[in-house]
């Protein structure tokens, strides 16, 4: 147990109860953790605090401005913890941090491929497809034309989702792009499988 003062600023309120900020909070749960779990709690922390400007999610946390207040504000309230063994870790999970990140999977697999030296993806991209629609994929290297698309163990409950899913993908392939699917399976508890599918692509 670390007794330790906390300043003003990473103090808030929720339902009139007094508790840590969205940053400190991140930093204390992230501590200890393994570099994956640390990223996930980080995109976690950073997209929450995007999220209290309120407005539209998705496009919030493609922002500079948010995403750069969002990276400070996590970087100020690891600063207090420089003599810790794990603050080298958490630092590492900020610096990585994605707000557009929208699930732990995806979080898990961004750090895969960044422990594995491949490059970064953009997280929560809207692509054109080729019937004109929009649609957002999950992870997408702009320079290889690369979709990365992390799948749950709950996305497909029924046919018409499955059939909905392949119409998406074939609109996505269709303007030369090229997409590989993973699930936990292939991540953990090793993420060989999905750095063997995305090696041939990067």
């Amino acid at each position: 147990v670390h007794g330790q003062q906390v300043p003003l600023g990473a103090k808030d309120h929720v339902l009139g109860l007094p508790c840590s900020s969205i940053p400190r909070t991140c930093i204390e749960v992230a501590a200890r953790r393994s570099a994956q779990d640390a990223l996930g709690v980080m995109d976690a922390g950073m997209r929450l605090y995007i999220a209290a400007y309120g407005g539209d999610i998705r496009s919030a946390v493609h922002d500079p401005r948010l995403r750069a207040e969002a990276w400070q504000a996590l970087d100020a309230s690891v600063a207090p913890y420089w003599r810790h063994r794990w603050v080298t870790t958490v630092r590492q999970a900020i610096r990585w941090a994605n707000p557009a990140a929208e699930s732990r999977l995806e979080s898990l697999s961004r750090a895969e491929i960044l422990m594995a030296n491949l490059p970064e993806p953009e997280c929560g991209v809207p692509l054109q497809g080729d019937d004109g629609q929009t649609y957002w994929v999950d992870l997408w290297w702009k320079h290889r034309k690369l979709i990365g698309e992390v799948d749950g163990l709950i996305k497909y409950t029924d046919v018409s989702v499955l059939v909905a899913e392949k119409r998406r993908q074939e609109a996505l392939i269709g303007s030369g792009r090229s997409l590989v699917r993973w699930g936990i399976a292939q991540v953990n508890p090793s993420p060989h499988a999905m750095l063997a599918r995305l090696r041939p692509y990067l």
